[in-house]
């Protein structure tokens, strides 16, 4: 399983300056089961020995030395102070910490990674299609030919795996919670760009449950869905709910509908930090769920200074 969150808060200390987005999770020491493949956050030695991205799985996250360092020394780097602390000091500031060098090195490395994924392709839409055609077609999907790994030494889409997951049978889902299509502005909203990404990689999703509380046209809803992905598309404009006997905790929907057999991709942004939490908890905490979902995006809001003017004030402190 691949899930797109930390322990402890680690990954919005280091990437909210480069990618102003926290993937971040509960005040819990949780241990991330059936990893794929997780290494260091930056270029510096990892604690375990690096594995392919088809090669036998982690079971527990394994922190870089800059991760490490940066939560050992919260108040040193002034990183305890409230109620909105400033973050992208340890970015900004050459000697703020001892790892600055490969903190920057790893934003290089993301930036190559993501020119990478910019220019691959496939010479179909489905690899679901093809899993029988040679033995190991997934390798395609591999942007290095000695897996993940051999390129960026840091935990991102490792699309190889999950293709080596699938069978021909297999439904590609993704229940997105927090599903604006119009508040980016210029840049693709989020919802689009997860879609867009995986149809790139040969996964187009079968179906996407879009819940947001907002009030929509659907007019301007219609209009904002791509061609490709209308076929598949459930707008549905209500809040969602932690209670798991609700119609609109989506975590129903999948537990009633979908199996561990299926691609689920979910992704939890709805600017609300107390429901965020409980279903963030929900699923870290029911089995069943766990297993079944193969990737999860998370936004932990939290008083950060840098983001106050997009986010307000929250009762959770970096």
């Amino acid at each position: 399983k691949m899930f797109s969150t930390q322990r402890a808060r680690i990954l919005g200390l280091i990437g909210l300056c480069v990618i102003m987005m926290v993937f971040q999770e509960l005040d819990v020491d949780m241990k991330v089961a059936k990893i794929t493949y997780m290494s260091t956050a930056v270029n510096v030695e990892s604690a375990a020995p690096v594995k392919k991205s088809y090669g036998p799985e982690y079971t527990a996250y394994i922190p870089s030395k800059s991760e490490a360092y940066i939560m050992g020394h919260m108040a040193q780097l002034g990183l305890t102070t409230t109620p909105h602390v400033d973050t992208c000091h340890i970015w900004t500031i050459t000697n703020s910490t001892p790892y600055h060098r490969d903190m920057i090195q790893f934003n290089n490395e993301t930036a190559a990674y993501y020119n990478k994924v910019k220019n691959f392709s496939l010479p179909f839409k489905d690899i679901r299609y093809h899993l029988n055609d040679v033995e190991d077609v997934c390798q395609q999907l591999e942007l290095h030919e000695n897996g993940l790994p051999s390129l960026f030494p840091y935990m991102v889409h490792d699309f190889g795996a999950m293709c080596r997951k699938l069978k021909p049978m297999s439904r590609t889902v993704f229940v997105d919670m927090g599903a604006s299509l119009s508040f980016h502005g210029s840049q693709l909203s989020p919802p689009l760009f997860i879609m867009e990404l995986f149809c790139k990689f040969g996964m187009p999703f079968d179906h996407v449950y879009a819940f947001e509380i907002k009030r929509a046209d659907p007019n301007n809803v219609i209009n904002l869905v791509p061609d490709q992905f209308l076929s598949a598309h459930h707008w549905i404009n209500v809040g969602v709910s932690a209670d798991l006997t609700s119609k609109q905790n989506p975590f129903k929907l999948l537990k009633e509908n979908f199996n561990k057999d299926d691609l689920i991709v979910v992704k939890l942004d709805i600017d609300t930090p107390d429901l965020e939490a409980a279903l963030a908890e929900e699923l870290r905490s029911d089995p069943e769920l766990f297993e079944m979902v193969d990737h999860f995006y998370f936004e932990h809001h939290v008083n950060q200074a840098e983001l106050i003017r997009f986010w307000g004030n929250f009762s959770d402190t970096v």
